[in-house]
This record gives structure tokens, C-alpha cells and sequence, in this order.
């Protein structure tokens, strides 16, 4: 099994970071804003229209909020995908800092070099993002 290990640094308290992360209905305005155009839940699946037209469904696993952490698995998607689980959990620095900490692990490990561009792609958004909010 493949694995993509992301960490961003956030100008931002933890509290904000979380705050963000955990709004799973407005990943496309608050996360990830022209990578992900539109969401629409249902129950705990998060469908996600991507900016390419692509759409993507995903099952909410959890949202923790005493670990700050939210975990999710992909169950379709134009990406040939045989297993795929992630997860964002927010970790202070200190009171104006945090690390947001992204792991996806995926089967086939051949498909790791495409997730891990989207992370690095979705990484530059996601900070960009939540720091413009919180400034």
C-alpha cells in the first residue's frame, strides 16, 4: 500500500485551521475554493464537483473534535482507485501557528505519483486559503 504524507504550516491558530477543516459542506469555499467548484451532501457521503467537471464521492468516516481530526475514504472517482483512506488532523504550534497533517493511503501503489501531486497542489490551495480567511 502507497502513502502520501503531507505537513503544512499555518499561520493560523489551531483553532482556525480546525474550524475550517471540519466544515465538511464548504470544502469549495473555505479548503480548497477553484479545486473543488461545487459540494453536495448526503448523509455522510460529501460529493464533490471538481473544477474539471470530474466529480468525486467520498464517505465522511469521522470528525473528530477532540483529536481535531477528520477522516475520509474515496469510493468514486474517474481515478481507478481500489482502496483509498485519508485524513486532515490539526496539531498547534503555538497560539498564532499549527501544522495541518494530510495522509492519504491508496491502493494501487502505482497511482501514488498522481495523488501525491493533487496533495501538493491541494496543500498550496488549502494554505493560501485558510490564511487569506484568518489575517
Amino acid at each position: 500500500m502507497a502513502s502520501v504524507y503531507k505537513e503544512i504550516k499555518l499561520n493560523v491558530s489551531s483553532s482556525a485551521a480546525w474550524d475550517v477543516v471540519r466544515d465538511i459542506g464548504n470544502v469549495h469555499v473555505r479548503l480548497v475554493p477553484g479545486y473543488a467548484e461545487k459540494v453536495r451532501l448526503e448523509g455522510n457521503s460529501r460529493i464533490l464537483t471538481m473544477s474539471n467537471g470530474n466529480t468525486v464521492k467520498e464517505i465522511i468516516l469521522d470528525v473528530n473534535e477532540a483529536a481535531s481530526r477528520i477522516a475520509y475514504t474515496v469510493v468514486d472517482s474517474v481515478m481507478p482507485l481500489e482502496f483509498h483512506h485519508a485524513s486532515f488532523q490539526v496539531f498547534p504550534i503555538d497560539n498564532e501557528t499549527c501544522q495541518l497533517v494530510w495522509i492519504t493511503d491508496l491502493l494501487p501503489n502505482s497511482l501514488v505519483n498522481d495523488v501525491l501531486a493533487r496533495v501538493d497542489r491541494g496543500s498550496q490551495v488549502i494554505k493560501q486559503t485558510i490564511e487569506k480567511q484568518y489575517k
